[in-house]
């Protein structure tokens, strides 16, 4: 199963919200709709791999994966027909 997959990788699903997975050292999040994810991560420190690449790199050796988009100030995504923006919004 998909939750197998994912703990054999070091991601454990949330036992009070099915389909949402948090890796060991907590920097990555992945929510799951069907076939859809979506997945949290901060950015690279570093020249290396970020933990995201590193994530990715290990889910694909066992599902084929399709593109990914990241999101980005300049880059909205759509996830299940619904924007995702990094806009920050103003408290009135």
């Amino acid at each position: 199963t998909y939750s197998e997959k994912q703990a054999s990788i070091g991601m454990t699903e949330c036992l009070n919200a099915k389909s949402v997975y948090v890796s060991e050292s907590g920097d990555i999040v992945q929510c799951t709709h069907v076939d859809d994810p979506i997945t949290f991560s901060k950015k690279s420190k570093g020249t290396g791999l970020s933990p995201m690449d590193t994530y990715y790199s290990k889910l694909g050796a066992l599902l084929e994966l399709k593109e990914t988009s990241v999101l980005s100030k300049k880059n909205d995504l759509d996830y299940l027909s619904t924007r995702v923006s990094n806009e920050r919004v103003l408290k009135l």
